[in-house]
């Protein structure tokens, strides 16, 4: 109700306003309103989008660190592999 009442004042006013500059205050006022929340809108989805891509880059690097850490035992099977093969290779019994 009290909404109601405010646009009913707000239209009275704006309607008695004659004079072709005598707006324009308040249509400054309310373009600097409507950017301010443009451009908190503007930061807020920026930083939804950092937060997903943030979250995205850190499934990846789990990813990467699980490969990783296979190269390496794989690197290790591949040493100990090499080892038991030199060994044979010098054993007296073939």
């Amino acid at each position: 109700m009290l909404l109601l009442a405010f646009y009913v004042f707000l239209a009275f006013l704006l309607m008695n306003f004659n004079r072709p500059g005598a707006l324009r205050g308040i249509r400054l006022g309310l373009l600097a309103a409507v950017s301010g929340i443009h451009s908190i809108q503007q930061k807020f989805t920026y930083l939804q989008d950092l937060k997903h891509e943030n979250q995205a880059l850190q499934k990846e690097i789990f990813k990467l660190k699980v490969i990783n850490q296979q190269l390496g035992e794989a690197l290790l099977e591949n040493i100990r592999l090499k080892r038991l093969l030199g060994l044979k290779d010098t054993s007296r019994y073939h």
